[in-house]
């Protein structure tokens, strides 16, 4: 992708977002193992993965993800069509600042879910021209603010690439400064 071949590369990338789909490395294990649990599936998808066994290899699956995360974000950006992961099917903890990785110490407050502008957020938003900063924030890095900072980028460029826009007609214009305007909102959240 960096050489300038990315047409090539992305069927590759293609695999590799369906791979992290199948290994359930897009939905974050259970942070709390003796939590009780108050509805249960009928149904368990196959796991082809074992259960963590610490918070390192936790951490390192993460990234992983985010990894794919962020190939499939760009080849997205890059071509205009539509990303294979969605950010409705990701459930996953941001990755913790590198340092603290580096450690190899579980973080006392694990890292915020993904989610840039989330249910919690929106509602409690008293400032929006700052980011609301919660106990899980300091746990956070450049990684992780590359990746909100990615999934902007692809809101955007998904924004412009789906709504069409006859500026003769005023009530079409109307539609479309409208959605514009969610946009802008999501995106200073």
């Amino acid at each position: 992708i960096g050489s300038g071949r990315g047409p090539s590369a992305w069927s590759i990338v293609g695999s590799m977002t369906r791979t992290v789909e199948q290994l359930q490395l897009s939905v974050e294990e259970n942070d709390d193992p003796n939590a009780p649990k108050s509805a249960e599936y009928l149904m368990h998808r196959m796991a082809f993965l074992k259960p963590c066994k610490s918070w390192l290899e936790r951490e390192e699956r993460r990234r992983v993800f985010w990894n794919v995360f962020l190939m499939d974000r760009f080849c997205s950006v890059a071509t205009g069509w539509n990303v294979s992961l969605t950010s409705a099917d990701v459930k996953r903890r941001l990755p913790c600042e590198g340092a603290l990785w580096e450690a190899g110490q579980p973080l006392k407050t694990p890292t915020p879910y993904f989610g840039i502008a989330d249910a919690a957020a929106a509602t409690t938003v008293v400032n929006p021209d700052s980011r609301q900063e919660r106990e899980d924030q300091d746990s956070i890095g450049a990684f992780a603010y590359c990746i909100e900072a990615t999934e902007s980028l692809s809101l955007v460029t998904m924004f412009f690439l789906q709504h069409a826009v006859d500026i003769s007609n005023f009530h079409d214009a109307q539609l479309w400064l409208m959605r514009f305007k969610e946009l802008d909102l999501r995106l200073i959240q």
